[in-house]
Order: structure tokens, then sequence, then C-alpha cells
């Protein structure tokens, strides 16, 4: 019995003439294409999850193996930094205080680990369906809307990112990566730091890809040296920190540790002492009010929320109160 072949000629003029349609660049991006087409016509408003990869080559990866502890390092960081810049796009760009609940929540990813040869192969996906964001009451709204949930938002502005640091040439003002390190806020960029050094530290060639449904897939490609060169642009012209001026009673004072001032909420923070010196010192009394300037920079500890790190440049008797 002869075979039939399914006519292919409409589906073809269909792919012609659709608008936004995603490009392509290998077979697997093409069978998604096919495969979202499909899912959309099926279901009523956003369903599909976007999913990506880390993708690991270099001196660090040894066949398809890799240190636990210095992946373990990267992966905490990248989710850090994907958190950081859809943060940033709500407004959250500064480093005093917690990241809301709500970003973190819908920038979560998880992890589907897997290997190929000569790699390490990380693919993870959104944590939360797409739908407990955009249609949280579950009304899904009528026509052709655009619907992009936040980790989408914050995936392709981290991969823009990263490229946009591989295309810089030697002269760094030249090209967008300051700008957009600066219009992200200090909080993402102290995150691309941390990022940028686990890359470096564990040796590793950085591959990102993030396919988005109905969307072309975005890709780019981090080596070490180029993570090192993050790091190194980032902090060399503080972007990954911010200015403040903390007020409070003096507790202890000293140039060589650590300097503990009381704010008025109660809190007691601790300071270290960098410009200041024992003259600057000198006319500060136990007690005393004083006004410190401060450069404030986030630390990350593994499995600890971050948490600000004063450095000082000037201190001053706010008043002769003493306590």
């Amino acid at each position: 019995m002869d075979m039939i072949k399914p006519d292919l000629s409409t589906l073809a003029n269909k792919l012609k003439a659709a608008e936004g349609i995603a490009t392509w660049e290998t077979p697997r991006d093409l069978a998604r294409i096919s495969l979202d087409a499909i899912s959309a016509q099926e279901s009523l408003g956003r369903t599909q999850r976007s999913e990506g990869h880390l993708r690991l080559t270099g001196d660090g990866v040894d066949g398809h193996t890799a240190s636990l502890e210095e992946v373990g390092i990267l992966m905490t960081r990248w989710q850090k930094l994907v958190t950081a810049i859809g943060g940033s796009s709500l407004g959250f760009k500064g480093l005093r205080g917690r990241m809301s609940p709500l970003v973190s929540t819908q920038t979560k990813l998880l992890l589907n680990a897997g290997a190929t040869p000569g790699s390490v192969m990380l693919e993870f996906t959104a944590a939360q369906a797409p739908a407990e964001e955009l249609y949280p009451n579950g009304d899904v709204p009528m026509g052709d809307i655009a619907e992009e949930p936040l980790v989408d938002v914050a995936m392709k502005k981290s991969l823009l990112l990263l490229s946009s640091v591989v295309e810089l040439g030697p002269d760094v003002e030249d090209g967008k990566f300051l700008e957009e390190v600066v219009e992200l806020g200090p909080r993402a960029a102290s995150a691309l730091t941390e990022m940028a050094k686990a890359v470096s530290a564990g040796h590793f060639d950085l591959e990102v890809e993030w396919r988005e449904p109905s969307q072309p897939t975005l890709r780019t490609r981090l080596r070490a040296g180029d993570a090192r060169r993050i790091a190194d642009i980032v902090t060399s012209r503080k972007l990954d920190s911010e200015p403040e001026t903390l007020d409070g009673i003096i507790h202890t004072i000293t140039d060589i540790s650590s300097i503990h001032l009381q704010l008025d909420s109660g809190e007691m923070i601790s300071i270290k002492p960098g410009k200041i010196g024992h003259e600057d010192l000198r006319p500060i009394s136990h007690g005393d009010r004083v006004q410190i300037e401060v450069d404030v920079k986030t630390t990350q500890r593994i499995g600890e929320d971050p948490s600000p790190t004063y450095i000082a440049k000037s201190i001053r008797r706010a008043t002769t109160y003493r306590r």
C-alpha cells in the first residue's frame, strides 16, 4: 500500500508569513520552534516554561567532570546574578536591604544536570509556572498580548551583559558594557563580579543558552580570561559599591580593626577603617555622636544571604553630644 505523504506547503507558508518567529542556528532550535507552535495553538495564554543551560569547558573540566565545590559556587552565583538583574528591572538596585521575596520566587531556577563529552552541562528551567505570575487570578487576557515572566527578562539581560563584555575592545570606555552595568545598579554589579570570580577561579569557559518559547534561542560564551576582566573592571571603578553616610554613637574606636557604630535604630554595625587613620580618630571619644562616610559593598558567603560590608572614607563628630 502506498504511503500518503503529508502536504507541508500550508505549514511552510504560515511559517514564512509569521511575524516575530524565532530564528534558529541548530536542528534543536528548529525542532523547538515547531513544538512551541503546536503547544501555543493548543493552550490559552502562556503555559510553557523557559529553559537553558550552562555548559562548562576549559582547563577546569576534565572529560565531563569538574570540581563539585567550584561548580556549586558558580551555580549559586549564577542564580544570584539572575535574581539581582530581575530585581534591578523592578527598581531594586541598591545594596541595602533584602531582595523582594516576590523577585526571588519569579527568578528561581531549577537544575537538571547532565554531561556531554568534554564538558559539564547544567540544564535548568524556570521554577515558577508562567501562569502563576502572568495570570495570578486565573484571568487570561484575550488577543495577542506580549507576555514575559520576570525570569525571561532577567535571563535576557544577563546574556546581553555577558555578550557585551565579550565584544569589549582594549578601551573599556568603548562599547555598552560599562553603561549597562551602571544602569543595572550596584546590587547587580556585585552579583556579576562574584559570578565572574567563580568562573575565573574554576578555570572554566562558560557557555550560556536560554530558550524562551516561540522566541530566538539566546547564546553567549564567557571565557575565564574575560571573567577576570569583568571582575577587574567592576571593582576598579567601584561599580559594585555605593556611597552612604551613617550617623550614630561610636562604641569602638580603632584604625586597625573594625569600628563599631550604633545607629539611631539601635542596630550595631561593624565598619572597616578603610581610609580612616589614627589622626582622624584622635578627636573622637567613646560615646560621641559621629558621621561616617562609607562605601557599601555586598559580601556573599555560601549558604547565607548577601550582607553589607562598610568601608570608611571619613569620620567627623556630628555634635558635642556625649552619651
